[in-house]
């Protein structure tokens, strides 16, 4: 990478080199104190300091990175001593390096540095040029609250990319899991159906020339199966359509209806905290949990609602059905790891009639 390269990836610490014109301008114009050798020695020091610090990597280079910066913070220092008080302002490059550039803690040794080198240098303007304090004082309590600014802006931007990260893998799951439903639905719904074509069909072909009725008898119901093929192709298409939550439970009672099972929802709207991705997968859990009381509960109805507590969201899914003798752990497989991908926690316990579920996801994650 050239120097215009590295001027461009870091535009806020290239641009912070104009101001290093003040200490040229002390030694120039302005007036020092000392040997002015010496002046130009500190600042010659200062600036090739700051400049290996904003265009060096240092991941690596722990040493280094604490010698230039003590080298940076003696220049400051001897500034504030020998030419002026207001190159005090000079704690402002260190509010940037520290959080963007050097990606410490705030906890570090280099913060540690910084924070004595700031107060060793308030205690030298307060007994060498008390007329600055006035200014100055206001002027270090803003650079301090800078440089801590700075690190909860790169805190928050810190969490702000492993949310996003979280987010992309929860998707990326999400869309995995999708896709083996979707090849379950097709191994479940079509496969039988054409097993039963390839039976019928060479059935068929051999009736042909023996019992023309028979085999046309076969045709007849090569072509109905062939037709509830496509239905069944075309729900499990329409079903690959995104759906909010509240969608999935109309979808929800018009299926528990053609199951002859009474359905009641309560409080489903309060589901729309959620994100669309976080819906989509409480759907499947609600459909899966659903899906689990028509095949095996022996249930008349169903009843499920979503509760709002002061930390968490919780829906739970109650049938009348008989229960299960004895719950063990790799039941609910499926609905416990999409649980798991919101956080939350999966609890499932026999009441007096039926089995109730329990899906509870914390408020305040980035799971809502």
């Amino acid at each position: 990478m050239n120097i215009l390269d590295k001027v461009k990836a870091n535009p806020i610490g290239s641009s912070n080199l104009i101001y290093l014109i003040f200490p040229i301008l002390s030694l120039t114009i302005l007036g020092y104190k000392g040997s002015l050798w010496s002046g130009i020695l500190v600042t010659t020091l200062f600036a090739i300091s700051y400049l290996m610090m904003i265009y060096t990597r240092m991941d690596d280079k722990l040493l280094l990175r604490r010698v230039l910066f003590f080298i940076h913070l003696v220049g400051i220092l001897y500034f504030v001593s020998h030419f002026n008080p207001s190159h005090l302002l000079f704690f402002f490059y260190g509010a940037y390096i520290l959080p963007y550039v050097f990606r410490v803690k705030l906890n570090s040794f280099e913060v540690y540095m910084y924070i004595i080198a700031f107060t060793m240098n308030a205690i030298i303007i307060s007994f060498m040029n008390q007329e600055y304090l006035i200014v100055l004082i206001p002027l270090g309590i803003v650079i301090l609250l800078v440089m801590f600014g700075n690190f909860k802006a790169i805190e928050s931007e810190a969490l702000q990319e492993e949310i996003r990260n979280k987010n992309a893998h929860i998707n990326i799951l999400i869309a995995e899991q999708e896709r083996h439903r979707i090849g379950r639905d097709l191994h479940d719904t079509l496969g039988q159906v054409f097993a039963s074509l390839s039976i019928k069909s060479e059935l068929a072909s051999k009736l042909i020339d023996k019992d023309i009725d028979k085999a046309r008898s076969e045709i007849m119901s090569v072509n109905a199966l062939s037709k509830e093929a496509l239905a069944k192709v075309r729900t499990i298409v329409d079903d690959l359509g995104v759906q909010s939550f509240d969608e999935e439970v109309k979808t929800i009672d018009e299926l528990l209806k053609n199951a002859n099972l009474s359905f009641e929802f309560k409080y489903e709207g309060r589901a729309s905290e959620l994100s669309t991705t976080k819906q989509s997968t409480l759907s499947m859990i609600l459909r899966e949990a659903v899906n689990n009381v028509i095949k095996h509960a022996y249930a008349t109805k169903v009843f499920c609602e979503i509760v709002e507590e002061q930390n968490s969201l919780n829906m739970i899914i109650q049938d009348d059905g008989i229960g299960i003798n004895k719950i063990r752990d790799t039941d609910f497989k499926s609905i416990k790891e999409r649980t798991k991908i919101l956080n939350g926690n999966f609890d499932v316990c026999n009441r007096e009639q039926g089995l109730k579920i329990t899906i509870s996801l914390p408020k305040g994650d980035d799971s809502l």
